[in-house]
């Protein structure tokens, strides 16, 4: 397991003129944060394509010259009446692995804790649509620019005026707070 899971709880902020109720991070939270996050992200195979292009040519020029060394060995070889060492037949391809390597990262799932989506989370665009998942509960007819000015707000501000930071509010949400609520159990 790549996340380690913990209740949160529901808390309250104060942003752009208004009090917020953020809820507890729930498990729909997590697939709707990795769609998005799937969404936004370049497709690894379109991104690759000119490098594995170049890698092919790349390869092709490697492979000559390696045949053509191979040829001058076969000949020596039985000159010298023994078996060639051969070198083309065990190249292996650079285009071969950047194509294996984008197709894995292509299928890779952006799971709670994976690189991709904590990246992701670390991006105004992450950390603003997650408020809007953990908004939209309790104020329903929140939008995602709604959500990325209180954000913004909070994000700016970063406890300077004692109001919580955008990471106060995800680990009360997320239950990684050691903070517990007034006469509430601590989750930690």
């Amino acid at each position: 397991m790549s996340y380690s899971y913990c209740i949160g709880r529901d808390c309250t902020e104060f942003a752009v003129g208004k009090e917020w109720t953020f809820s507890r991070w729930q498990r729909a939270v997590w697939i709707d944060l990795a769609a998005e996050a799937k969404r936004l992200m370049p497709n690894p195979i379109s991104v690759a394509l000119a490098a594995i292009e170049e890698a092919t040519l790349s390869d092709a020029r490697v492979l000559a010259g390696l045949m053509a060394q191979d040829a001058e060995e076969v000949k020596k070889a039985a000159e010298e009446k023994r078996p060639p060492n051969l070198m083309a037949n065990v190249y292996q391809p650079i285009s071969a692995r950047l194509t294996e390597l984008a197709y894995a990262s292509a299928r890779r799932y952006t799971s709670p804790g994976s690189p991709e989506l904590m990246e992701f989370l670390e991006s105004h665009e992450g950390g603003s649509f997650l408020f809007c998942l953990l908004l939209k509960p309790k104020h329903p007819g929140i939008t995602i620019d709604e959500a990325y000015d209180v954000y913004w707000d909070l994000g700016v501000n970063n406890g300077a005026d004692g109001r919580k930071t955008f990471r106060d509010i995800i680990n009360t949400c997320n239950g990684k707070s050691a903070v517990p609520a007034k006469n509430g159990e601590s989750p930690a």
